[in-house]
């Protein structure tokens, strides 16, 4: 019921919210997962994209101090599609590559901080691999 309420006030189509629904917040067997208090974490800030190695290197900047970890987002506007999930990342991790990618090809991608209390969206990035 939390997720479902959270994505409401999130305000993403229904294909990001079953992508969401269906996985998983907590980082399960992490002994040391960042608590950090109550409430929702902050969202990533400063989402970019760089072409290296024949992909896509995304970086962010972590602001909040109470995430258990990060879901990495990404849809192929090129192909057509919904977000899916490409990677899950522990804890203050602020940088995730993705590769490889089709070149000439357009991508969106978007960082979500989850913790118990439900997930905030980083701003959504579009990236045209070269």
């Amino acid at each position: 019921m939390m997720i479902r309420a959270a994505l409401g006030i999130l305000g993403r189509p229904a294909a990001v919210a079953a992508v969401l629904a269906s996985s998983s917040v907590l980082a399960i067997g992490c002994d040391d997962a960042d608590e950090g208090g109550e409430g929702l974490p902050a969202a990533p800030e400063m989402l970019t994209a760089e072409e290296l190695g024949g992909g896509a290197h995304l970086t962010w900047v972590d602001a909040s101090d109470n995430e258990s970890e990060f879901m990495v987002m990404k849809m192929d506007v090129t192909a057509g599609g919904d977000y899916e999930t490409v990677a899950t990342v522990p804890f203050d991790t602020t940088q995730y590559h993705d590769a490889p990618l089709v070149s000439a090809s357009t991508y969106m991608f978007m960082v979500i901080a989850t913790n118990d209390a439900g997930m905030t969206e980083s701003e959504e990035i579009e990236f045209t691999m070269p």
